[in-house]
């Protein structure tokens, strides 16, 4: 197994045991629907557990981020 330091001499950050937080939108990639201008959830299986819960669907519109709608 790498040692740390030669994870972080190519940028990586290496955790042996335990948790991280992170933040999370509820996806890990998005589609854009070039007839409305809006980014999309063009893919269940992009979805996070977060998203699961929140219960985003294939082809839902994303209208906002924080209060943010021109975000394009």
């Amino acid at each position: 197994m790498p040692l740390k330091a030669d994870w972080v001499k190519i940028g990586l950050d290496y955790v042996e045991n335990g948790k991280k937080m992170a933040y999370s939108f509820g996806f890990n990639k998005l589609g854009f629907d070039m007839s409305l201008g809006k980014f999309m959830i063009d893919s269940e299986s992009s979805l996070d557990d977060f998203g699961r819960l929140l219960g985003y669907k294939k082809n839902d519109i994303i209208k906002s981020i924080n209060g943010i709608e021109d975000f394009v």
